[in-house]
Parts: structure tokens; sequence; C-alpha cells
């Protein structure tokens, strides 16, 4: 999911490409941002790129 929302796509887009609902997305976004410890979607990336979870 945070891949996905690195590359500029909305939970609807993401929820599309990934047969699921866009609160699903949400709720994943949602849990990455507890577990990296941040606020927002934006900072879990940019967190996430740092540390090397996800790469663009």
């Amino acid at each position: 999911m945070l891949k996905w929302a690195a590359v500029g796509k909305t939970a609807w887009e993401t929820g599309q490409i990934m047969t699921v609902a866009a609160s699903t997305v949400n709720h994943h976004l949602y849990n990455a941002c507890a577990k990296l410890q941040v606020t927002n979607k934006t900072h879990a990336v940019a967190k996430a790129i740092r540390a090397q979870i996800i790469t663009i």
C-alpha cells in the first residue's frame, strides 16, 4: 500500500489495482503509520523509503 501511495495513487485507485475496498487500503495505511511511528501517509512513505522498506 505504501508503494502505491509513494507514486501518488489514491486509496480508491490502489483498491482498484489490488481488488480490495478503499477502506481496506486506508486501514493498511493507518497500520503502516502506526508501525513506522508517524502521523500521516506522506511521512510514512518518506520514512519507508529512507529505511529502504520500499523503493520507487
